[in-house]
């Protein structure tokens, strides 16, 4: 994925999930928090720019990227985000680990889920896009990423 590619993505997908907080009745300054539950890749990249673009907070949720062995790790903290911070959108991978995806029947506020594409490919009418008109720059005192660890992280 080229720079320019990563652009082109992260606002398309800032305008979908500026549509989608919209339509959840979420104004864009309020205190939603959005879910990236992806395992890490390019379109994992443009998710997390595009959600940074919208100037709303959010937090990564494991993808499945531990070992098979230890997924209820990530399971559990996948839990424990959905408890805590209550996402209002979930952006989903077509790559998560099947056992790592939280119970959204259990959720006690289902979130709206948005699933993200499986290849980073934008159309080419897209490339030189500007960054779209509506768009807010987080303010300092307000939280941008959540990041919950497991107590190894240091």
């Amino acid at each position: 994925m080229t720079w320019r590619e990563l652009h082109a993505l992260s606002t398309s997908l800032a305008s979908l999930v500026q549509s989608a907080l919209t339509e959840a009745g979420q104004d864009l300054d309020s205190s939603a928090v959005v879910a990236i539950l992806s395992k890490r890749s390019p379109v994992w990249l443009a998710a997390t720019v595009g959600v940074i673009r919208c100037g709303v907070s959010f937090v990564w949720m494991g993808g499945g990227e531990l070992p098979r062995k230890s997924r209820h790790i990530e399971a559990s903290r996948n839990a424990d985000i959905m408890r805590t911070l209550a996402p209002v959108l979930v952006l989903l991978g077509d790559d998560v680990a099947v056992e790592v995806v939280p119970n959204w029947e259990e959720m006690e506020a289902r979130p709206r889920l948005l699933p993200l594409p499986a290849k980073p490919c934008v159309p080419s009418s897209q490339l030189p896009g500007d960054v779209a008109g509506g768009m807010q720059y987080a303010q300092l005192r307000d939280p941008l990423c959540y990041m919950l660890t497991g107590g190894t992280t240091g």
